[in-house]
């Protein structure tokens, strides 16, 4: 009996780390979400500036240039905000729901001009997620298990943007044989920002909290691999 107490409870703790470790992973679920959203919007945006708004070939490109033009004032930023503020599970959160405004937004408008400036918004609050993920991700990792953390996100994210594209796809095939095509395709838009904002729920409810100080310089190493890793591809 007191052998098999003891093996009891040596398991107990074994499972509980198990649990917990499987509870926290679910938060991979939430950014494979928010990538979905996130590429599906991007390429959506395009569609809808043509077929919606009516937007000439150069004005499509010049909302596509203003997005990127956007992605790269929004990197610029979140690097200057990094060196003042260290709690970037809390930015990653605010920033990951922050991409839901433009995507809501969009069902709205009607004019190419407002399109133009959510465009600029959607890319600059969605840079940053593409920086501060893999960092926070790796702040409680030691330097041994990081490539297996960045593939893991790589996974999610990849599998998580596949599935957006494939889901968007199919809604505006189907939204074409409605009796008002339009409402369908601007209802995309509510469904995409929904995506975005639960994904910042599951991110906020399971991703574990950062410690106050110390793997700092780790993070940004790891997310420097991760960002030249993902120029590569």
């Amino acid at each position: 009996m007191t052998i098999r107490s003891k093996a009891l409870s040596l398991s107990v703790p074994s499972v509980t780390v198990r649990t917990r470790a499987r509870a926290e992973g679910l938060w991979l679920y939430g950014y494979g979400a928010f990538q979905g959203a996130v590429a599906a919007a991007d390429s959506f945006m395009l569609f809808f500036a043509a077929g919606v708004l009516g937007a000439s070939a150069s004005s499509v490109g010049l909302v596509d240039a203003i997005e990127s033009l956007g992605y790269t004032a929004g990197a610029v930023v979140i690097g200057l905000v990094m060196r003042r503020f260290s709690q970037y599970r809390a930015l990653l959160i605010l920033l990951v729901g922050a991409v839901s405004i433009p995507l809501f937004l969009f069902s709205f408008i009607s004019t190419l001009t407002f399109a133009i400036a959510l465009a600029a918004f959607f890319g600059f609050v969605w840079a940053p997620t593409s920086i501060l993920t893999p960092m926070v991700a790796t702040q409680n990792v030691p330097r041994a298990r990081w490539s297996g953390v960045l593939a893991q996100l790589s996974q999610y994210g990849a599998l998580g943007g596949a599935a957006g594209m494939v889901v968007s796809s199919l809604w505006l095939a189907v939204s074409q044989h409605l009796a008002q095509p339009e409402i369908g395709v601007r209802l995309l838009w509510v469904v995409l920002g929904g995506v975005a904002l639960l994904a910042a729920f599951v991110v906020h409810s399971f991703l574990p909290s950062s410690p106050p100080s110390g793997p700092r310089r780790v993070s940004l190493a790891a997310a420097s691999d991760w960002v030249s890793g993902q120029g590569q591809g």
